[in-house]
């Protein structure tokens, strides 16, 4: 750095003369490119996928832990017929035959909150091959009273006879119980059957079992048959028998 001196008659003043540096230019910031960009996005895609992927595992898991395993199973949460499936119905007075290519509802028309009877012949053509739940239904049979919804009913078909989430003997019931369960009646030919449904009992018979669920129970809810695919009924008649 220079160092000049001035003089002013018998004094010399220094001065140092200083040199500034100029001023930095800006950086200009840095632009994305297109390919870092396309890079990112497949990053989020791939992302997705394996949250869709983790999801479908886990809800494909869930489903299959809630099939029916046995008669008295608790696991069963849904084991009636999907309700956007096919339906029938039968009417009091007649005599209704049903021969059914695809699992069916048949609704027993103006029967809730009554008692009546209904009686038939069944002939058994096996478990559903497309129902989430075959074992619902066994054999391709079940009647279903004072059905709220699908955790709550009485059921009685080719196995036996349970409750499920009902009340029996008047007090509530939280779990399904099932009730005298048999496991001989046959497949393939024509097996009689009756229940006889009060606000204080309901009495089932199909071939030579028995059994009976002692009330006082519940009297609201539908009443309805599950035929699967396969199976038939012949000379069915449904009598109402007055209130509930």
């Amino acid at each position: 750095m220079p160092i000049h001196s001035c003089g002013f008659g018998s004094k010399k003043t220094s001065y140092i003369m200083t040199e500034k540096s100029p001023a930095a230019a800006p950086v200009p910031p840095k632009k994305t490119s297109a390919s870092q960009i396309f890079i990112f996005m497949l990053g989020v895609v791939g992302a997705l996928l394996v949250c869709a992927v983790v999801f479908h595992l886990l809800s494909a898991s869930d489903g299959a832990n809630n099939d029916p395993v046995s008669l008295s199973s608790d696991s069963d949460e849904n084991p009636s017929m999907d309700d956007n499936g096919p339906k029938q119905s039968l009417d009091a007075g007649r005599i209704g035959s049903f021969a059914v290519a695809t699992d069916t509802l048949i609704k027993l028309n103006n029967t809730e909150g009554k008692s009546f009877k209904l009686s038939g012949e069944v002939w058994l053509g096996g478990n559903s091959t497309t129902s989430r739940y075959p074992k619902a239904a066994p054999g391709g049979f079940m009647l279903m009273v004072r059905q709220t919804d699908g955790l709550h009913s009485y059921e009685f078909n080719a196995d036996g006879v349970r409750d499920k989430r009902r009340l029996l003997e008047g007090k509530a019931q939280t779990k399904i119980i099932a009730k005298t369960p048999w496991a001989d009646v046959p497949l393939h030919t024509w097996i009689p059957f009756t229940l006889t449904v009060n606000a204080d009992k309901i009495s089932y018979q199909i071939g030579s079992h028995t059994a009976e669920i002692a009330g006082p129970l519940d009297t609201n809810g539908n009443n309805q048959i599950d035929l699967i695919a396969g199976s038939k009924l012949q000379n069915v008649q449904l009598e109402i028998l007055g209130g509930a």
